[in-house]
């Protein structure tokens, strides 16, 4: 059965402050054994650790104006708050074209995002989609759907809350699957890309940021 990732109403300064926040830039390496690699990552961590396929980056401290973001299912729209402040911390995963490897296919992004620490999706894309267009993202054996929240020039942005009987899923996933709208007469692109570590990455982000 196909799942849904919270679907968001993205006000025009937070879809402004994800491009800005998460520009393609950070590469994927890999580092030594996953739990060791996130076994050094402590409470105020803030640098930058190689977890399996994951980079977790940490910026430091610092205040930060509240962002409009509603992460609320519509059954639950009294329980969390509408105004909600992006982590200091992330964690990223690029998928590079074989053909030509300075090209990002797909970069996926999580975040916690509001004083709930909601783990949050971020998905870059190539332009064409629209918003409101869906990605789905497949992980172990499960299919979510998330919504395209804006657009750049060279890039779109979907965005996703993911609900806490949703993040067992997700953090035993090996690989990521895709299917990437086009924006070509209804035409999609296909993609998986190896997501190894994934929860070993979100705990360690999650003791950063405590």
């Amino acid at each position: 059965m196909r799942s849904t990732i919270v679907g968001l109403v993205l006000a025009a300064a937070f879809i402004a402050a994800l491009f800005a926040a998460d520009r393609l830039r950070s590469p994927v390496a890999e580092g030594p054994s996953p739990s060791i690699a996130a076994g050094k990552v402590g409470p105020g961590f803030t640098g930058i650790s190689h977890i399996g396929n994951w980079t977790l980056a940490c910026a430091p401290p610092v205040k930060t104006a509240p962002i409009p973001l509603d992460l609320t299912p519509k059954n639950r729209r009294d329980n969390v708050p509408r105004q909600s402040v992006l982590g200091r911390c992330r964690i990223i995963l690029l998928a590079r074209l074989r053909g030509d490897p300075r090209r990002v296919a797909v970069a996926t992004v999580f975040r916690l995002i509001g004083p709930g620490k909601i783990l949050t999706m971020i998905v870059h894309i190539p332009p064409g989609p629209k918003a409101g267009d869906i990605v789905v993202v497949r992980a172990a054996g499960k299919a979510f759907r998330v919504p395209v929240g804006g657009c750049r020039p060279k890039e779109c942005v979907a965005v996703g809350g993911i609900p806490p009987t949703a993040e067992r899923t997700f953090l035993s996933a090996q690989t990521l699957g895709f299917v990437v709208p086009t924006g070509k007469a209804g035409k999609q692109s296909a993609m998986e890309v190896p997501a190894r570590a994934l929860g070993e990455a979100v705990q360690a982000m999650r003791r950063a940021e405590r």
